[in-house]
């Protein structure tokens, strides 16, 4: 599973990174925003859903998704 993105409102698409190798299934991607007092993987108070746009200092993109036929669900996080 490839994770993309669009700068331009999905005009064009550019791959950002390989997700998981293996098959997969529904998915779910948001920012993470992530503190200097943060621990990583903890998405703070004000939740971690955001708009998939534009580039922001300390943020990661959490991935979702059903792997290996429906069998277990996975949580990817990339860094920007």
């Amino acid at each position: 599973m490839t994770l993309y993105r669009s700068d331009d409102d999905a005009a064009t698409w550019t791959p950002v990174t390989n997700v998981y190798g293996g098959a997969a299934a529904y998915s779910s991607a948001a920012l993470v925003r992530r503190t200097s007092t943060q621990a990583p993987g903890s998405l703070g108070k004000r939740g971690a859903a955001e708009e998939l746009s534009g580039k922001r200092a300390g943020q990661r993109v959490g991935v979702l998704f059903e792997k290996d036929g429906y069998q277990s669900i996975a949580l990817a996080l990339i860094d920007q």
